[in-house]
């Protein structure tokens, strides 16, 4: 589920910052145009298990394999938050307020406020919390969008509460390289609205309604080959 607000922001490199952004920039635009197609992903477990965060360890890194395959041949780096600051950022995605105020918000005002603590790498980069469904973050995401009953997808921000689905992961990850749901909100549950059955941007992907790889149809897989980790 994506609401349609993602905002591309610049790229700075570990250690670096606005001042020094453009030599960081331009090295990213030509390794892209050289064709190191490198996206970056952050995620982070909210008051789960040691199960649950094996098993989101795994799925990203099945999605970071199936990504460096044909058609997309895109190079994932995936790393969870650093534990360095994992304690107060648990504590901030807890008191995400369950209000009419737009959740993108709040969840970039945590990174502002947490700036001083980690690179200006990870501001820039996309991130993804995985939380139990009655966690305050993802109630304030059914709130905001009755129909993300599962995940949902704010700019740089995804947010699963859906468990035993990896699927919905994948889903609500590619949203954050600029893939774009593929259904009807007025009929969600639907025939998809592109020419792939099986795309894993349909409402509610899950084991048998999936297609192989690649699962991802062709006005998705131009979004994701296009996409570039900078404004």
């Amino acid at each position: 589920m994506n609401l349609g607000r993602s905002i591309l922001r610049p790229y700075w490199a570990p250690g670096s910052g606005p001042g020094q952004g453009h030599l960081a920039q331009s090295t990213r635009i030509q390794e892209w145009e050289n064709g190191v197609k490198a996206l970056r992903l952050y995620w982070h477990c909210l008051d789960l298990g040691q199960q649950e965060e094996e098993e989101t360890r795994n799925w990203l890194d099945e999605l970071r394999q199936l990504l460096a395959q044909p058609p997309t041949q895109a190079d994932l780096c995936v790393s969870n938050v650093p534990s360095d600051i994992s304690e107060v950022f648990d504590m901030e995605l807890r008191r995400c307020p369950i209000t009419p105020q737009p959740m993108e918000r709040y969840l970039d005002a945590i990174i502002t406020k947490l700036g001083h603590s980690y690179s200006d790498l990870w501001k820039w980069t996309p991130l993804l919390v995985r939380c139990l469904e009655d966690s305050p973050i993802a109630l304030a995401a059914k709130k905001e969008n009755p129909l993300a009953e599962w995940g949902i997808a704010l700019g740089l921000w995804a947010v699963v509460y859906a468990m035993n689905n990896k699927y919905i992961i994948w889903h609500e990850s590619l949203h954050l390289y600029t893939a774009e749901d593929c259904y009807c909100r007025e009929n969600p549950e639907g025939p998809t609205t592109c020419e792939l059955p099986g795309c894993i941007m349909q409402y509610a992907p899950c084991e048998g309604k999936v297609a192989p790889w690649p699962f991802l149809c062709r006005k998705n897989l131009d979004h994701v080959r296009s996409y570039r980790p900078f404004a």
